[in-house]
């Protein structure tokens, strides 16, 4: 975190570790249903939103590469929740 003050960063982390384990109990308990692959890829963004505003101190950095950075593992994502979807359909 480059213009952080270290309450910040302790927020941050903590939210980071609450999203991990939140991924992690929702991958153990809803393993099988589609909703909770959903859930778990939106966690993943969030985190990925952390870390890139920030861990890496790019809250100030131009809006162009804020977005660039954060739509790059929101295709991910949304790929994934296509796959999700795709199953869904063939499957039922």
């Amino acid at each position: 975190m480059a213009h952080g003050t270290t309450r910040q960063l302790n927020l941050a982390y903590a939210i980071l570790i609450a999203l991990a384990l939140s991924g992690v109990v929702l991958a153990a308990w809803g393993a099988a249903l589609p909703a909770a692959g959903a859930g778990i890829l939106v966690l993943a963004v969030l985190k990925a939103r952390f870390v890139i505003i920030d861990f890496m101190g790019l809250g100030a950095a131009p809006p162009a590469l804020r977005i660039g950075l954060i739509a790059w593992p929101v295709a991910f994502a949304l790929a994934g929740l296509g796959k999700i979807v795709l199953s869904a359909v063939l499957a039922g």
